[in-house]
């Protein structure tokens, strides 16, 4: 809701309904995209795909000509993730 209020300039709110016909197009819907993503790409890329999500959401600072974002469990040197 946040990001679509900022985009369009003005509060916005997003209702899902909790049963009926349309709860039921709305798991039908979630079912094909998940069967869709699963055919188009491996477990590595979405797990590659959605730590590169949660990076940038998060605003991680990415390593020097690496594409996944660098996490530091502690102050020593940044580690990759996902290995």
């Amino acid at each position: 809701m946040r990001m679509l209020s900022e985009a369009c300039g003005h509060r916005v709110s997003l209702m899902t309904p909790q049963r009926g016909a349309k709860m039921d197009l709305i798991r039908l819907a979630n079912k094909n995209a998940v069967e869709e993503v699963e055919r188009a790409t491996s477990r590595e890329e979405r797990a590659s795909k959605l730590m590169e999500a949660l990076g940038r959401m998060l605003g991680l600072p990415r390593a020097p000509g690496a594409s996944r974002p660098m996490i530091s469990p502690t102050r020593g040197t940044p580690i990759l993730w996902p290995p």
